[in-house]
Formats: structure tokens, C-alpha cells, sequence
């Protein structure tokens, strides 16, 4: 089984530019990363998330809404984010997902000054991303330490 990290947060946290920066860096480093985006709307263009992930290096992109995959393919009700990623392939060092919070999946939440923290209201949070020090039962990164975060996802997650 290949392994997942999920980033979530409140919408507009910074969720996909976190995804981009820890895209691009794991690429950077040798990885091959495929990308997975719980998204309003399926289609890939111009300027949008799946877009932004591609950029970013991802290997490939599954854009989730509902009841379909990027694929067009009907959603069966027992898929979850594990079974959704085997739709990929298995030629990936890890899979970054994007939203899923209800997933089993370990999380990394992104948290921004003004809003409350998700970090204890969810299961399998294994490190925060932040905006502003806050204190918490898992590491906490600057949001925009991007290489200190993929330093993580690295040790804990590709390198297991």
C-alpha cells in the first residue's frame, strides 16, 4: 500500500499552496508523487487546483467531487481515499491528498490565525502546518517552512 499524507484546513487556509510547495520539493528530492483533490468541480483548467498540482510536479492528479473521479467513473459508496488512489497506479513514492478529512488517512492540518484549529477535532493528525504558534499533541511548522515539512513527510511517511 502506498503511503497517503492528507493536507486539510478550513477553506482558503492555503491548503493547495501547501500541496504545490510539498509537491514540488519531494519532487525536487527524486520522489514521484501523484495528487489526489476533493474539488467542487471536476475539470482541469487554466489557474485551477489540478492545474496548480501538475505545476507543481505531480505525477498525476485524481480530482474527486461526489459521486465521480476525474475519470468520469461512477464513485462506489464503499471507496474511500485508500481504495481512490489504487485508480493511479503504484508507481508513486507517496500520494498527497488535498481535503478528505473524514478519511483514515494521516493529516496534516492547516491552520490559520482567526479560525479554530481542526488538529483535535479530527482523527490521525500527525503534525500542523501553521500561520501562528499555537500548541498542540503533534509537531507544529511555520506554513511556509515547506522544506521542514517535506523533511517530515520524507522521514515519516517515504522513508518508512
Amino acid at each position: 500500500m502506498l503511503p497517503i499524507i492528507a493536507i486539510v484546513g478550513h477553506s482558503k487556509s492555503g491548503k493547495t499552496t501547501l500541496v504545490e510547495k510539498l509537491i514540488s520539493e519531494l519532487t525536487r528530492r527524486g520522489y514521484r508523487v501523484a495528487s489526489i483533490k476533493h474539488a467542487q468541480e471536476i475539470h482541469f483548467a487554466p489557474g485551477k487546483d489540478s492545474e496548480r498540482h501538475l505545476l507543481a510536479g505531480s505525477c498525476a492528479v485524481g480530482l474527486l467531487k461526489d459521486d465521480q473521479l476525474v475519470t468520469i467513473r461512477l464513485k462506489q459508496p464503499e471507496d474511500n481515499l485508500a481504495q481512490i488512489t489504487t485508480h493511479l497506479g503504484h508507481d508513486f513514492d507517496i500520494i498527497v491528498a488535498e481535503g478528505f478529512k473524514k478519511a483514515e488517512s494521516p493529516k496534516i492540518v492547516v491552520h490559520r490565525a482567526g479560525t479554530r484549529c481542526l488538529s483535535r477535532e479530527l482523527g490521525n493528525v500527525v503534525a500542523v502546518a501553521a500561520d501562528e504558534p499555537i500548541e498542540s499533541d503533534v509537531p507544529v511548522y511555520d506554513l511556509n517552512d515547506y522544506k521542514s515539512i517535506a523533511d517530515f513527510v520524507e522521514d515519516n511517511f517515504i522513508k518508512k
